[in-house]
């Protein structure tokens, strides 16, 4: 999954993030990071090695129910078809095994945080030779 965001980062499909803000602070794992560069809003998005992909400039961030964010709002994740309804989905089944790993439930009511952004910078990717092309 991690995977997946990482390349709808940077290839500028995902223009916005959804969290649920207690499960974005408690959960450590070893992922693909999202780091704070600077005072500006950026941020820098990495893959699993840790090599910069983009840099991404917030340029909002709301919080509400799960059940108010817009239909706009899920499209610019960039995920699917796009739509609400298989949006709303797949965010219900992810904030649910996240909720029940910390032994509480998700409901829609559940306040998360719209984070809205821009690509400012994108890597460039280098591809590594294998010794047979050498």
């Amino acid at each position: 999954m991690h995977r997946r965001s990482s390349r709808l980062h940077r290839s500028g499909l995902r223009r916005a993030k959804l969290s649920a803000p207690r499960i974005a602070t408690t959960k450590e794992t070893a992922k693909p990071k999202i780091k704070e560069a600077d005072s500006r809003n950026l941020t820098i998005v990495t893959d699993w090695s840790g090599r910069p992909l983009c840099v991404i400039q917030i340029q909002s961030v709301e919080v509400a129910p799960f059940h108010e964010v817009s239909a706009e709002f899920a499209a610019m994740e960039g995920e699917g078809d796009g739509s609400l309804a298989l949006w709303q989905r797949g965010q219900i089944a992810f904030f649910s095994r996240s909720c029940a790993a910390e032994g509480r439930e998700f409901n829609e009511s559940m306040q998360v945080a719209c984070e809205r952004f821009a690509m400012v910078y994108r890597a460039a990717i280098q591809h590594q030779s294998s010794p047979s092309q050498e």
